[in-house]
Formats: C-alpha cells, sequence, structure tokens
C-alpha cells in the first residue's frame, strides 16, 4: 500500500509503493527503524480512515433525522435537556423559544410538554395565574429508581402469579394424559352428545303439544282477553262522556269515532 516514511539514511520523507521495498534488509538496523516508521504511519493512516468513516456516518444520520424529523422519544430527550441543564423553572413561552432552538417544532411543543407531565418526566404546577414547569436532573433520577422498583416488584408478582398458575395447569393436567381408555371415553363422550342435540331437536318439534306450553298459551290468551275488554270500558266511558259534553251533536260525535276505527258493533270478547 502507499505511504510516506521518514528516510533516515537520506534523512527526508520518501514516498513507498511496497512495504518490502520501504522495508528492506530486516538485519540493518536502519531498515528496522524504517519498518517501524513504516508501521506507525500506516496505524496513523487507518485511524485516520476510521474517524473519516464515523463522521461521515454521524452526518448521515443527522441529515436522514432531519428529513424524517425528530420522533416523540428524541423530542423528549431533548425538552428534558432543557430543564436539566439549566435546572430553572420555566413558563409554556420560555419553553417554545428554547425548544426551538432544540430542533423541536413549535406546533409540537405543548404535546411533548404535556407527554412528559403525564408520564412523571416533568413537575407542573400553578401560581397565580401562570404554569410552571420544571425538571431536577437528581428529581428525575429519583423518579426513574421507584419506577424501576415499582416494575421489579410488579415483575415479581407477575411471575408469582404464572408459578401458581402453571401449578393449576399441571394439577388440571394430571390424569388427563393422553390413553387408550381416555381416548374411548372421548368418542363415548362425543357420541352422547350428539345424540343429546338430535333428541332435543325432535323434541323441538312436539313443543306445541307440551302442556306447559299449552298452559302458558292459555294464560296469555285470558290476559289479553281481559285487557281487550278493559279498552272496551275506555271507549264507551270516552263516547258517553262526549254525548254529555256536547248534547245535540251525538249524530256527528258517533260520525268522528266511526272514522277514528271504532265499529258501531263494539262489544266485549267472550
Amino acid at each position: 500500500l502507499p505511504g510516506k516514511v521518514w528516510d533516515t539514511s537520506s534523512g527526508s520523507i520518501v514516498t513507498v509503493t511496497d512495504r518490502n521495498a520501504c522495508v528492506g534488509d530486516t538485519s540493518d538496523p536502519n531498515v528496522q527503524t524504517r519498518e517501524g516508521e513504516y508501521r506507525s504511519c500506516r496505524s496513523r493512516s487507518n485511524r485516520s480512515e476510521r474517524q473519516q468513516t464515523a463522521k461521515k456516518h454521524e452526518l448521515e444520520a443527522q441529515i436522514m433525522s432531519k428529513k424524517r424529523g425528530l420522533s416523540l422519544e428524541e423530542k423528549q430527550q431533548r425538552m428534558l435537556s432543557i430543564f436539566h441543564e439549566t435546572a430553572d423553572f420555566y413558563q409554556l413561552k420560555d419553553i417554545e423559544k428554547l425548544s426551538v432552538a432544540k430542533g423541536i417544532t413549535a406546533q409540537s411543543v405543548k404535546d411533548v410538554l404535556q407527554s412528559l407531565v403525564d408520564d412523571d418526566l416533568v413537575n407542573s404546577d400553578k401560581i397565580g395565574t401562570s404554569n410552571y414547569f420544571w425538571s431536577l436532573p437528581s428529581e428525575a433520577g429519583n423518579k426513574l429508581q421507584m419506577r424501576c422498583a415499582q416494575l421489579e416488584s410488579r415483575a415479581e408478582t407477575l411471575s408469582r402469579k404464572k408459578e401458581e398458575l402453571e401449578s393449576k395447569l399441571d394439577e388440571a393436567c394430571r390424569g388427563k394424559e393422553d390413553s387408550e381408555e381416555r381416548t374411548k371415553q372421548l368418542e363415548q363422550l362425543a357420541q352422547l352428545q350428539k345424540e343429546n342435540k338430535e333428541l332435543k331437536s325432535t323434541l323441538q318439534q312436539y313443543k306445541d303439544d307440551d302442556p306447559s306450553t299449552f298452559e302458558a298459551l292459555k294464560d296469555a290468551t285470558q290476559k289479553a282477553r281481559n285487557a281487550a275488554n278493559r279498552w272496551t270500558d275506555n271507549i264507551w266511558n270516552v263516547e258517553s262522556w262526549c254525548n254529555k259534553k256536547f248534547v245535540g251533536n251525538e249524530a256527528e260525535l258517533n260520525k268522528h269515532f266511526r272514522a277514528c276505527g271504532v265499529p258501531e258493533d263494539l262489544d266485549y270478547l267472550v
């Protein structure tokens, strides 16, 4: 590979394209010196190339981030950094200005701030007529520790519940292992269930002849007859009241009742 090394014999920098051409006889002290310089040069060159590649990838990631926009998590982290770097108290208008400087669009500041408040990462309180927001680095750490402890406790509870359910499952499955006898019993159960379904279908065909169904129909018919006769009484009472109220207009009233669907031969059901 091409490179530049210090030639001790000539006291100048020379360009080499082949390691052997640069190194030569390794038994010569001058050659050993040139070989060490060559290795050092290649090491610095490789390190520089890796740094340039890393910067290139970082620049590409920043460009892609600007193109696709910041995710909610990225916006939350940037807004939290505002509170933690200053450890100060802010109103919404102040947060909007600082957030825009952090690359957060002004339209999304309120929603991002509310999400942090909902997640208990930012505190909020109303003082007078103004709302103030703050989040201290130490407080955030304490909250994360408390949250971690809560999650660990919940994980332990769920783990115990899982063990209990697995124990119940093992107990429920005990004695139900696949065997020839169990297979026969399941087949017999399926056959009996099929016969039961067929018998219920047959019984449904004779439902109208069922004594209990007949009695229920008889009672319903009697209730309907009594209700119809009550309405017959109500209609007659209305006709009687109208005739007494509007004396001399009996014919017109009678015509009106006929038009409303009241028959002339209205009578009780027997």
